[in-house]
C-alpha cells in the first residue's frame, strides 16, 4: 500500500494524494504536505495569480448555473468516492474568453491551444473555464461539469528524494483519473478514454437539463435546427462568409464514439456477469475516480486477450483525429 495522505484545501479532503516517495522522510514528508495544503488553500502562485486576474464578474444565471452544476458533479463523485471529496466554490474560476489560450499558447505545452475553452489544473485542484457575457449557458454548463469530473477525478502525485524536474522539482506526476502520466506530467496512456468518459458523464448530466429555464432556449434550438444531434451536445454559433451560422457542438465526440463501441462490445462478452451496459460503465468510472485499475484491467485482458489493457492504453493516448490522418 502506498504510503501518503490525501490532501485538503480549506481543511475539506480533496482527491489528489501525495504520495511519500522512497527515501523521504516523514519529518520532510509532514512538512511538504502541509506546505503544498496551504498553498492550494491560499490560491497561492503564478499560475493562479494569472488566473484570478482574468476572472470576469457573473451575471445572476451565469451564477446559478456554475451552483447547479456544482451540486450535480458533487452527486457524481459521491457516488463513485466512499471518503467525503467536496468540491468548493473557490476552487472554479470562469475567465474572459482567450484567457485560457493566451496562456496556453504563451508556455507552448499545448498543441491545440486554439481550442481550449476549458481546463482542470490538477496540481493546483482548480478549474478555469472561459466565458462572456453572450456564452450560452448550456455551453458554460457542459464545459464545466467536464472539468469539474477531471477535478474529481484521482490524482496523484509522487514527493521524490531527488529532485526531477526543473519546473517540478521534487514532485513526480503519475496518475489523473485514468491516464498515466510521464514525468513531465502528460498523459503516457489513457489519455483519450479519461476524456470521453469525462465528456460522457457531463453530456449525460445536459441531457438531464431539458426542462431547466437556463437552457430550454437552446434545446428547442437544438431540436429544431438538428434533430439527429448526439445526446449532450448543444447549438453554438460559427462564422462562416462574414455569416453567424448555427453549428452543433461537443467535445471529444469521436472518442466517445470509440469508447461507446469497446463498452459495447464488452458488454456483449460479459452479458452474464453484468446486468446493463451502465454497470459495466460504471466499472471504467470506479477506476477512474478511485484510481484502482486492477478490475478493469482483469476485465479487459479477460475478454479480450493478454496485453489489450496495455494496448488499449496506448492507442487511446492518440486522438481519433490523429489515428484517422
Amino acid at each position: 500500500m502506498r504510503e501518503g495522505k490525501f490532501l485538503e484545501i480549506n481543511k475539506k479532503t480533496t482527491n489528489f494524494f501525495l504520495e511519500k516517495g522512497k527515501g523521504v522522510g516523514k519529518k520532510r514528508f509532514t512538512q511538504e504536505s502541509g506546505a503544498y495544503e496551504n498553498m492550494l488553500s491560499n490560491d497561492e502562485g503564478k499560475v493562479n495569480d494569472r488566473i484570478n486576474e482574468n476572472k470576469i464578474e457573473l451575471t445572476v444565471e451565469q451564477e446559478t448555473v456554475v451552483q447547479e452544476v456544482m451540486a450535480a458533479a458533487q452527486e457524481v463523485v459521491d457516488q463513485f468516492i466512499e471518503r467525503p471529496v467536496v468540491l468548493q466554490r473557490e476552487q472554479i474560476a470562469i475567465v474572459r474568453s482567450g484567457a485560457l489560450k493566451e496562456m496556453f499558447s504563451e508556455v507552448g505545452t499545448e498543441k491545440d491551444a486554439e481550442k481550449i475553452a476549458g481546463h482542470t489544473f490538477e496540481h493546483l485542484q482548480k478549474v478555469a473555464v472561459e466565458a462572456d457575457k453572450d456564452t450560452p449557458n448550456i455551453e458554460l454548463a457542459l464545459i464545466l461539469f467536464h472539468e469539474l469530473m477531471h477535478l474529481g477525478s484521482f490524482y496523484r502525485i509522487r514527493l521524490t528524494q531527488k529532485k526531477e524536474h526543473e519546473a517540478l522539482g521534487h514532485y513526480r506526476p503519475e496518475r489523473s483519473g485514468l491516464s498515466v502520466l510521464d514525468s513531465n506530467g502528460d498523459a503516457k496512456f489513457f489519455r483519450y478514454l479519461d476524456e470521453a468518459l469525462t465528456e460522457k458523464l457531463a453530456r449525460l448530466y445536459i441531457e438531464t437539463q431539458k426542462n431547466n429555464p437556463l437552457y430550454k432556449k437552446n434545446f428547442s434550438l437544438r431540436e429544431d435546427k438538428f434533430s439527429d444531434a448526439a445526446p449532450g451536445t448543444y447549438v453554438g454559433y460559427e462564422e462562416h462568409d462574414g455569416r453567424s451560422v448555427p453549428v452543433l457542438k461537443g467535445a471529444y465526440h469521436n472518442e466517445l464514439l470509440a469508447t461507446e463501441d469497446l463498452v459495447m462490445r464488452l458488454y456483449r462478452k460479459n452479458n452474464n456477469r453484468f446486468a446493463s451496459e451502465e454497470e459495466l460503465w460504471n466499472v471504467f468510472l470506479e477506476a477512474k475516480f478511485t484510481g484502482k485499475l486492477l478490475n478493469l484491467a482483469r476485465l479487459i485482458e479477460k475478454t479480450e486477450g493478454k496485453d489489450t489493457f496495455r494496448l488499449i492504453g496506448e492507442q487511446s493516448n492518440i486522438s481519433q483525429e490523429e489515428r484517422d490522418k
